[in-house]
């Protein structure tokens, strides 16, 4: 099956504790995203304010991300002690894709 929808996470971690944030969303979010059917997960930080952190994951279905959301939780209440705020969540659905390779191809 083909990953069509992305979730957007974006997360604000207290000063110095970014580093132990990652650690724990590469540990913790990545482990469990994958029993529930995540294709792919990245986490991105900002190059000029290392606190602000995205995690972008790719799922089959808004259904799917939703299911993981509701048992992910428990997991996250943990992590959001490391933040500034609760993480901010979108979804969002693939319409448009570019490759480098299918540019060539053409």
């Amino acid at each position: 099956m083909t990953a069509n929808y992305r979730a957007f996470v974006h997360y604000h971690f207290k000063k110095g504790l970014e580093e132990e944030g990652i650690l724990f969303l590469e540990r913790e979010l990545v482990k469990k995203a994958a029993q529930w059917g995540c294709h792919n997960i990245e986490i991105w930080q900002h190059e000029e304010d290392p606190h602000y952190v995205i995690g972008v994951a790719e799922w089959t279905s808004f259904d799917e991300a939703k299911k993981f959301q509701s048992q992910w939780h428990k997991k996250e209440e943990q992590m959001i002690q490391m933040c500034t705020n609760a993480p901010e969540r979108e979804f969002y659905k693939l319409r448009t894709t570019f490759k480098e390779k299918s540019k060539r191809a053409a």
